[in-house]
Protein backbone atom coordinates (compact mmCIF):
# COMPACT_ATOMS: atom_id res chain seq x y z
CA UNK A 1 0.00 0.00 0.00
CA UNK A 2 2.76 2.44 1.01
CA UNK A 3 4.42 1.66 -2.85
CA UNK A 4 0.96 2.55 -4.25
CA UNK A 5 0.68 6.31 -2.08
CA UNK A 6 4.05 6.69 -3.42
CA UNK A 7 3.34 6.26 -6.91
CA UNK A 8 0.32 8.15 -6.56
CA UNK A 9 1.96 10.98 -5.01
CA UNK A 10 4.67 11.05 -7.74
CA UNK A 11 1.89 11.12 -10.81
CA UNK A 12 0.12 14.00 -8.68
CA UNK A 13 3.19 15.54 -8.52
CA UNK A 14 3.76 15.41 -12.36
CA UNK A 15 0.41 16.39 -13.23
CA UNK A 16 0.36 19.64 -10.82
CA UNK A 17 4.00 20.09 -12.92
CA UNK A 18 2.50 19.80 -16.20
CA UNK A 19 -0.55 22.22 -15.44
CA UNK A 20 2.05 24.40 -14.09
CA UNK A 21 3.53 24.72 -17.38
CA UNK A 22 0.92 24.91 -19.57
CA UNK A 23 -1.13 27.81 -17.40
CA UNK A 24 2.57 29.55 -17.79
CA UNK A 25 2.27 29.44 -21.26
CA UNK A 26 -1.22 30.08 -21.75
CA UNK A 27 -0.11 33.73 -19.45
CA UNK A 28 2.77 33.93 -21.47
CA UNK A 29 0.82 34.06 -24.90
CA UNK A 30 -1.57 36.33 -23.37
CA UNK A 31 1.06 38.64 -22.66
CA UNK A 32 2.33 38.51 -26.38
CA UNK A 33 -1.21 39.19 -27.67
CA UNK A 34 -1.86 41.97 -25.84
CA UNK A 35 1.50 43.51 -26.50
CA UNK A 36 0.83 43.10 -29.88
CA UNK A 37 -2.76 44.20 -29.55
CA UNK A 38 -1.25 47.65 -27.73
CA UNK A 39 1.37 48.34 -30.75
CA UNK A 40 -1.43 48.02 -32.92
CA UNK A 41 -3.47 50.14 -31.44
CA UNK A 42 -0.61 52.59 -30.11
CA UNK A 43 0.65 52.54 -34.13
CA UNK A 44 -2.83 54.14 -34.89
CA UNK A 45 -2.84 56.48 -32.58
CA UNK A 46 0.30 58.04 -33.21
CA UNK A 47 -0.03 58.02 -36.78
CA UNK A 48 -3.55 59.97 -35.77
CA UNK A 49 -2.19 62.08 -33.59
CA UNK A 50 1.09 63.08 -36.40
CA UNK A 51 -1.74 63.33 -38.69
CA UNK A 52 -4.17 65.69 -36.75
CA UNK A 53 -1.28 68.02 -35.88
CA UNK A 54 0.04 68.34 -38.87
CA UNK A 55 -3.41 69.47 -39.98
CA UNK A 56 -3.64 71.92 -36.77
CA UNK A 57 -0.49 73.74 -37.54
CA UNK A 58 -1.65 73.78 -41.28
CA UNK A 59 -4.69 75.32 -40.36
CA UNK A 60 -2.87 77.66 -37.73
CA UNK A 61 -0.40 78.81 -40.80
CA UNK A 62 -3.88 79.69 -43.01
CA UNK A 63 -4.96 81.68 -39.66
CA UNK A 64 -7.82 80.12 -39.34
CA UNK A 65 -9.95 80.22 -36.34
CA UNK A 66 -9.19 78.46 -33.20
CA UNK A 67 -12.92 77.15 -33.23
CA UNK A 68 -12.43 75.96 -36.84
CA UNK A 69 -9.54 74.02 -36.12
CA UNK A 70 -11.58 72.35 -33.34
CA UNK A 71 -14.36 71.43 -35.68
CA UNK A 72 -11.79 70.09 -38.25
CA UNK A 73 -9.38 68.19 -36.25
CA UNK A 74 -12.26 66.57 -34.36
CA UNK A 75 -10.50 67.93 -30.72
CA UNK A 76 -11.19 69.80 -27.86
CA UNK A 77 -9.46 72.95 -26.56
CA UNK A 78 -6.95 70.74 -24.31
CA UNK A 79 -5.65 68.53 -27.45
CA UNK A 80 -5.56 71.78 -29.08
CA UNK A 81 -2.82 72.89 -26.81
CA UNK A 82 -1.06 69.75 -26.68
CA UNK A 83 -0.93 69.78 -30.46
CA UNK A 84 0.32 73.29 -30.77
CA UNK A 85 3.59 72.87 -28.27
CA UNK A 86 4.83 69.94 -29.88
Amino acid sequence: MRELEKEKKFFQDVMEGFAKEFDYDEELEGKRMAEIRTARIDGISQGQYEEKRNVVHNMIKMAYPKEAILEVAGINAEEYDKLITT
